[in-house]
């Protein structure tokens, strides 16, 4: 696939509950950091995980610039901020807890 400002994707997952996407994206970070942290040092998971709560500020303004470099959708992207950042800070803290409690080497 191609990052190009004129392609448009949809997602169709109508019925999806607000609470179901919160804890998919939960789970998704801690598989995410699973994979990541599986040959990292106990210290080096303890710093990935402080530095995962920075995430969703990271992640808000590279999407918001590409909405805004689009601005065909900003507006859309501005009335969805609550739910973005929402589903954000799951991820982030979902990658958090798994950084920490990814059982530790010996």
């Amino acid at each position: 696939m191609i990052l190009r400002p004129e392609v448009v994707i949809y997602q169709n997952r109508r019925g999806l509950a607000f609470s179901f996407a919160l804890r998919e994206r939960f789970i998704w970070g801690l598989s995410y950091a699973a994979t990541r942290s599986a040959l990292m040092s106990n210290a080096r998971r303890l710093v990935f995980s402080v530095l995962a709560l920075g995430l969703p500020i990271i992640l808000l303004l590279r999407m918001g610039r590409t909405a805004w470099s689009r601005r065909v959708h900003f507006a859309k992207f501005i009335c969805a901020l609550p739910i973005i950042v929402a589903l954000l800070i799951s991820w982030s803290f979902g990658e958090s807890v798994s950084y920490i409690t990814h059982r530790l080497r010996s």
